[in-house]
C-alpha cells in the first residue's frame, strides 16, 4: 500500500516537472448551466485551471482563497477554470459552487480532459498557464494561499516585463 502511494507520488512530481513549459491541453468542455468554454479562448490570459473535486477536504480549504485572487486579479487579465472531476455528480458540485459562492467558471470535467492533463493523481491538481497557453507552473495537492499567491503574482510580474520589451 505504501509503495503504491509513494509511486504515484513521485509519479505526480515527475509529471509536474516535465509539464512546465509544455503547451496546455486544450479542451472543450461544459459549465454548471450547460454553457460550454473553451480552455484556447482564454489564450492571452494567464490562467489558473484547478482540477478539484467537492469532497476533497483541500479543495475545500483552496476555493475561498481562488475566490479571492478572482476578486483582486481578474481586471489584471487572470482567469480561474475550476475543473469538477466529481464525474456524474453535478448536482453535489453545483450545491457546492452555491455554498461557497464561487464566483469563478465552475466546468464538469471528464476522463478525457484529465488524460490530456496527464491523469490525476491526486486532487487537488493546479496548473498555471501562461498568456502563450504554456504551463507555468503544476501544484499537485494543495500549498499554501501566499505560494499560490506568490506564484500568480511573478507570472503576472514576467508577463508585465514581456509586454514592456518593445
Amino acid at each position: 500500500m505504501i509503495n503504491t502511494i509513494l509511486t504515484k507520488y513521485f509519479a505526480a512530481l515527475l509529471l509536474a516537472t516535465t509539464m512546465a513549459g509544455a503547451p496546455v491541453p486544450d479542451f472543450t468542455l461544459k459549465s454548471l448551466d450547460g454553457r460550454t468554454m473553451k480552455l484556447s479562448d482564454l489564450r492571452g490570459k494567464l490562467v489558473l485551471v484547478n482540477f478539484w473535486a467537492p469532497w476533497c477536504a483541500p479543495c475545500k480549504v483552496e476555493t475561498p482563497w481562488f475566490i479571492d485572487f478572482y476578486k483582486e486579479y481578474r481586471s489584471s487579465g487572470l482567469e480561474i477554470i475550476g475543473i469538477a472531476v466529481d464525474f456524474g455528480r453535478s448536482e453535489d458540485v453545483a450545491k457546492f459552487v452555491k455554498d461557497r459562492s464561487v464566483n469563478y467558471p465552475i466546468l464538469l470535467g471528464n476522463n478525457t480532459v484529465a488524460d490530456a492533463f496527464g491523469g490525476l493523481h491526486f486532487i487537488p491538481e493546479t496548473f498555471l498557464v501562461d498568456p502563450e497557453g504554456k504551463i507555468i507552473k503544476t501544484v499537485i495537492g494543495s500549498t499554501s494561499k501566499s505560494e499560490f499567491e506568490t506564484l500568480i503574482k511573478r507570472a503576472r510580474s514576467s508577463m508585465d516585463n514581456t509586454r514592456a520589451v518593445p
